[in-house]
Parts: structure tokens; sequence; C-alpha cells
């Protein structure tokens, strides 16, 4: 069943990529629907981003207005307490019945006057007041009647914060003034402040204004819809008052740890459904105000919009795809003309053309198919007859490392051995003479291993120690991580022939003939170093110029950089008595893949 059923798929898939409509259309579709789809997603999305982006700063304006105006109101209530502290009439009852020289019924009438006459003045504003003397007395018309109450100070926490500065005011919860003072089941927020002697500035009661929770609610219940809330919270994130139509009750830890800061917003989705909150810091009271939004409530039209939009374009998309459809197969024939045309050239004959057809974009296509495939044959052609030039030059520079004279010299030596009787040398000149011919005219490989290449300069020098006039001494010191690296071949028999020749022997005698070879950074490099006459740099002799003609050095410098470049090559120091070094810079070629990337190079060019 698996072996039918995968079948039949590579059956339709044949078919289908047989001709050129189906992968046209197919193309045409995801060329059409896939950026169009792409626009759509990243234009919606950059849509709610901007829409989010403003809902939030106008939260956060919104919350601003509101603390403002909170804050405007609370001083208010601060102006009010001024009044009182400054009433020069109240400070003269307060102390005359401190000293015992006002009864209580006679200070608490002065006091609801007093009380009375402010509570008239002032406004749109709501409020009780409580006068209470040094011996805890509850004077003012937040005491009903005439009931004689007693307030101990002493038992509130918020008793001791008042002496730190003379003026300091504070708004205040109290559970315990609440259960004397609360009416209609709300709570109240109280304003307390102490009250000084005018002249000795000495404490001679407190002050306490108290604010019902509706009048705080007034303030800016207005602001309020049914899908916010609203919490006003005092400097440890209590709730000092709140209309929570959202229901959230508190705030998780990470919420709660945010409000720390001065203002800000934040969008979370751990505190029900309000997904925006914006608070800001009342100046006056140091205290919270937390606006929390429904988020999903909020969006809800803009995500209709998009959705109509979504499918707006999706329509588009289908009308575009149809029409896609009908001009890929209204187009589609002219193309397998040029395919039928082009077979034959697929089977290799770059003489023939294809006819061109009409002068719209395909037979402008079979014009340019044209001119591009007779470009391909010249080129073709002209890489071939540079291999073949390259390939003879190459012959030829490694043919000529053997000259004439070194090989009627090498001849001469065996003649002159063979009658001696030292048959043993003559054959040990002849065998190395054979396996340097063999490497010299053959053209096997143009890179071998530097430890090969040794080998071939063995050859080379044994020869010439039988030849010379005069023995000299060899020392090779060639490092062991760069015998296995790759080289070209035959680059160390024209440097050696340089020294031996126009080095030790104008010395005669004494001669020492070194072979360095080193890994450094960017490559290898192999030192050939005589004890020779040497020759002056700055006035070079005729030894100087025969270092650079002929094949010679310059020969090997230019097979170098012809290879790997200008950063390769012979750098040649010398001085007049000291000997000569030539340096030879290779790049380190570990491996017969790294070779193939310069088989073919012609960077000389």
């Amino acid at each position: 069943m698996v072996h039918k059923l995968t079948e039949l798929v590579s059956q339709c898939y044949r078919r289908f990529t047989s001709s050129l409509v189906g992968p046209l259309t197919v193309m045409t579709i995801i060329l059409i629907s896939l950026p169009t789809l792409i626009f759509t997603i990243v234009t919606l999305q950059r849509q709610s981003n901007i829409t989010r982006k403003e809902l939030t700063g106008s939260a956060y304006d919104s919350t601003v207005q509101i603390a403002n105006q909170v804050n405007s109101e609370l001083r208010s209530y601060a102006s009010v307490s001024n009044l009182f502290y400054l009433d020069d009439t109240l400070n003269q009852a307060l102390l005359a019945y401190n000293a015992g020289q006002l009864s209580f019924q006679d200070a608490q009438q002065q006091f609801r006057i007093i009380s009375d006459r402010y509570n008239a003045g002032v406004a749109n504003r709501t409020f009780s007041v409580l006068i209470v003397a040094e011996d805890g007395t509850a004077f003012g018309n937040a005491v009903f009647a005439d009931r004689h109450i007693r307030i101990p100070l002493d038992d509130h926490a918020w008793n001791d914060s008042l002496s730190i500065t003379q003026t300091r005011q504070l708004y205040v919860d109290d559970p315990v003034l609440d259960r004397q003072f609360a009416s209609n089941g709300y709570s109240n927020i109280y304003l307390v402040r102490r009250l000084h002697d005018h002249n000795s500035w000495q404490s001679i009661g407190t002050l306490i204004l108290v604010i019902s929770q509706l009048e705080i609610e007034r303030i800016y219940s207005s602001y309020i819809t049914d899908t916010q809330s609203l919490f006003i919270l005092d400097r440890n994130l209590n709730t000092v008052s709140s209309v929570d139509n959202l229901q959230l009750h508190d705030f998780p830890p990470q919420v709660r740890t945010q409000l720390l800061s001065y203002s800000g917003t934040c969008t979370t989705g751990d505190i029900g459904r309000a997904g925006l909150i914006s608070y800001y810091t009342i100046g006056s009271t140091q205290w919270k105000l937390v606006y929390c939004h429904d988020m999903e409530n909020i969006m809800r039209p803009y995500r209709e919009a998009e959705q109509g939009y979504f499918l707006l374009m999706c329509v588009c998309l289908t009308i575009s795809v149809m029409l896609s459809i009908i001009m890929v197969k209204r187009y589609i024939s002219p193309i397998k003309t040029l395919r039928e045309q082009m077979d034959e050239v697929q089977k290799g004959n770059l003489e023939s053309h294809i006819p061109v057809v009409g002068n719209n974009e395909i037979g402008q296509l079979t014009a340019h198919f044209n001119l591009m495939q007779d470009s391909i044959h010249l080129l073709m052609q002209r890489l071939i007859e540079e291999s073949e030039a390259k390939r003879d030059a190459e012959i030829k520079a490694l043919q000529s490392q053997i000259n004439p004279h070194f090989l009627y010299n090498t001849l001469a030596s065996v003649r002159y051995m063979i009658f001696s009787g030292k048959r043993e040398n003559a054959d040990t000149i002849v065998v190395s003479l054979i396996h340097l011919l063999k490497n010299a005219l053959s053209d096997s490989c143009r890179f071998v291993t530097v430890d090969m290449e040794l080998r071939l300069l063995d050859d080379y020098i044994r020869i010439q120690q039988y030849t010379f006039a005069e023995p000299f001494r060899v020392e090779t010191d060639i490092a062991p991580e760069i015998r296995d690296c790759y080289m070209i071949k035959l680059l160390l028999q024209p440097i050696v022939e340089n020294a031996i020749f126009h080095g030790l022997k104008p010395k005669g005698t004494d001669c020492l003939l070194q072979i360095i070879g080193r890994a450094e950074e960017d490559g290898i490099d192999l030192v050939i170093r005589d004890n020779g006459v040497g020759y002056d740099p700055e006035h070079p002799a005729s030894s100087a110029s025969q270092l650079s003609n002929g094949i010679g050095i310059k020969n090997v410098n230019d097979r170098v950089q012809r290879y790997f470049g200008a950063h390769y090559g012979i750098h040649v120091t010398s001085a007049i008595g000291a000997g000569t070094e030539v340096r030879l810079h290779l790049p380190r070629l570990e491996t017969e893949e790294d070779c193939k990337a310069y088989e073919h190079s012609d960077r000389g060019r």
C-alpha cells in the first residue's frame, strides 16, 4: 500500500514538472501570495503595536492628569489646615483650655464656631474638624452634640511622626478613629498636624481634618468607566481609596515591585482583565495613583477592523492568483517553443543557434542566449590554448634546468673516473644523473613534497661534489613539520647551482653550503646559504649580475609568483667575503587538496 502511494505521488510529481505551466503557476501564486501575506501580517502587527503604544501613552497621560487633580484637591485640604494652624482665636482658646481657664462646653462652642466658619468658606469640599487638646479631649464639628470624647494620641502610630518637623502634615488612614467618626460604612482619610503656641511655639494640641472616602472618590470617579479600575495606594502600597470595576482586589508581587518607581506603565496578564496598568506618584502625599484598563475590551474594535482588512486582502489575493494563472497559460506557448529549440544545444553542439522569434522578452532572451553560447565557445578555445601554452612553458622551464654545460662536466668526470679505476664513484654519478634527468624531464606532477625535492637536490649536489675541484661541505637542517608540505618541483636546484658556481667555486677552499627549512606563520621558508665570496648589493659586480641572468634565481622567483602571487618569492642578502643567503618564501600546502587551487593558476597575467 505504501509502495503504491509512493509511486502515485512520484507520477503526479513527474507530470507536474513535465510542463512549465504547473511550476510557473505555483511560483506565481507564491510570489503574489507570500509577499502579500507577509505585508498584511507585518502591517497589522505594526498597526497593533502603534495602537497599543498610543493607548499606553494616552493611559499614562490620563493617569498624570488624575494624579494632578487629586494632588490639587489634597493640597487644598492642606491649605485649610494652614488656616486653622494660623487662627489666633483657635490658638488662644486652646491655650485657655489647656490652662484650665476654659470649660469643655465653652471650648467646644468656640471650636465649633471656628470649624463651621472654615467649612462654610471652602466651596465644593466637605470635611469635619477635630481639635485634640494636650489631655486628649476632642473638640470640633466632627464630635456629635456635646459628647465628651478622649483620643489618646500616644496610641496612634502616626503621632510620633508629627514631631519630626514643626509644620509637618500627614494623610493617614486610622481604623481606630474610623470606629468613632466613620459614617454610612465609609472609612475616612485623616489629615493630621501639630498645633503650636504662636508665641512660644510649644505644642498645644493636634488638628485632625476628617475627609470621607466619598470625597476622595468624588475627585476621580468621573474618570472611571466600567472597564477600568483606579487605586490610590499609600507609601506601603496599602489601598487608601479605590474604585475596582475590574475586580482586581490586589496586585501580584512583580507589579507591586514596579509600583515602587515614581511613575510608569506596564502590561501584564497576571491580574485578570487588567492588561494595561499606568501609575503616577501624587506629589503632596507620595501616594501612588494606579490606573488599570481592560486591554482586551479596548482593543476589540481594532481587532475587528484588522479582521475586516485581512478578509479584504484575501479576496484581492484570490483574484490576483486567478488572473495570474490565466496570464501564465497565455504566455507559456512561446516558452515551450524556446525549450524545444534549446534541446539541440543541450546535445553539445555549440555552433548551432536558436532562431530568434519576435521582439519581446522571449526574443531578447533567445538572442542573448546565442551571444552567450558564442562567448562560451570562444572562452573554451582560449582556455585550451592558454593551458597548452602554460604547460609547454612549464615543461621547457623544467627541462632547461639540465643545461649542456652541466652534462658535459658530469660526463667528463664519469669518463675520468672510469679510466682512473674509480668505477664505484662513476656508478654513483651515473645513478644520480639518471634520477635527476628522469625527474627533470618528467611532467607527471608539478608539486612534490619538500622531502622529495630534497632527495632530488641530493642527487644534484652529489654530482657537483664529484665534479668540483675542491670538496665542499653540505649541512641540511629541515624542520620535520614541513617535510611533508608540498612545493613546486625543482625550485631549489637553480639556487644551489648559483651558490656553488658563483659563491663557493671562486672561493676555492673551506666551502660550506647550508640548506635550512622552517615553518613560519604565513608559510614556510627554505634558505640556501653559502660562505662564498658574496657581492655588494649596493654595487653589484659580475657575480651579482650572474645571479639574475638566464633562468637562475629570477626564473625561480617568476615561477613562484606566477603560481602563488607577489607575497611569495625570493629574498637575497649578501656581503662581500661573507657569503650569500637566498630565502625562498612559499605557502604552506599540507595536502594534495591544497595544491589543486594552484594547479591551473596564472597569477602573473
